[in-house]
């Protein structure tokens, strides 16, 4: 009788061929959780915005812009607070992080649509939300003359990249 000392070469095989389908197993769940959980951080961080953009609207801001109320912040009231630090005087309780791309730190996620940004709801990416202000007419709301009514706020997720995503103000 022979004594076996080892594995065959067909044995060897098969337990790589069962190794390397669980690693593929194990990237591609890694992966999906990863996009999942960005998303979720993505959502997160547009209903935040959305938050403080109703704090804004009841009046709950400090300095000049929350003491009017009853209005949302125009695109020129976005666009200079934005680029200054006027941000936290708009959207009070919002960080920094709030309106940065989640997994790129330093990266601005927040634009707003204005005739002269050539920004609109259609530059809604996963790495870029768009504030879309407008008035009582449905007209877009752009000075800070114009009463700004309501809003919206558009994004879209890695796992629908073609679908945009719209939360809109609670007044209309």
């Amino acid at each position: 009788m022979r004594v076996r000392r080892g594995y065959t070469i067909v044995e060897i095989i098969i337990v790589l061929a069962i190794m390397l389908v669980l690693l593929v197993l194990g990237v591609v769940t890694l992966n999906n959780a990863q996009r999942s959980s960005r998303d979720t951080a993505r959502t997160t961080t547009v209903e935040t915005v959305a938050r403080s953009l109703e704090s804004f609207y009841n009046g709950d801001a400090t300095g000049t812009s929350g003491e009017q109320g009853h209005r949302y912040p125009s695109a020129e009231q976005f666009l200079t607070s934005l680029n200054g630090t006027a941000i936290r005087h708009i959207l009070p309780g919002l960080s920094e992080d709030s309106y940065q791309y989640p997994s790129r730190s330093g990266q601005q996620a927040l634009f707003v649509q204005s005739p002269s940004n050539g920004i609109s709801k259609d530059s809604a990416t996963v790495d870029r939300f768009v504030y879309e202000p407008r008035a009582r007419d449905g007209s877009l709301c752009v000075t800070t003359s114009q009463e700004c009514s309501r809003f919206f706020l558009y994004y879209r997720l890695e796992r629908a990249p073609t679908v945009t995503i719209t939360i809109t103000s609670n007044h209309q």
